[in-house]
């Protein structure tokens, strides 16, 4: 049987300078949510992390709404923050009882990074995510 023509692999450079077939390649993560893995080898796995914010209601005068609208300025200052020389950079701590809407305030959250063409990672390992992200940064540094 001859082989076919076209292919969708490519050669990868392993870090012991040797080539290894792999599949197709992109420069970037499109903008979504993502879960970090490992495999048995230590590689990250990124996956898409799927958001669950199509029933919720909004509530215009609620703390889900003033986290929101913080965060939304917090993102419109980053210009701010890189002329003076600051990292743009804040954490935010949801603390509550089961159900009281930590969950859904952050799938709000990411929707709306996701939405203005950035990534975020979800991971229930830390470890996990601490490699995940070194390599994310060795692929995109900026």
């Amino acid at each position: 049987m001859p082989l076919p023509m076209t292919s969708d692999l490519q050669w990868t450079l392993t870090r012991g300078g040797t080539f290894v077939a792999c599949g197709r390649a992109s420069p970037a993560l499109p903008p979504g949510a993502y879960s970090v893995t490992l495999d048995n080898c230590g590689e990250s796995h990124f996956r898409p992390h799927p958001l669950h914010t199509d029933d919720l209601v909004a509530f215009p005068a609620s703390v889900s709404a003033d986290v929101l609208a913080e965060v939304g300025r917090f993102w419109d200052t980053g210009d701010r923050f890189a002329r003076l020389g600051f990292a743009h950079r804040r954490g935010y701590l949801f603390y509550g009882k089961q159900g009281c809407g930590k969950s859904s305030l952050i799938h709000q959250l990411i929707g709306r990074v996701t939405a203005a063409g950035h990534v975020a990672f979800f991971c229930s390992y830390p470890t996990w995510f601490r490699v995940g992200l070194a390599r994310f940064r060795e692929v995109e540094p900026d």
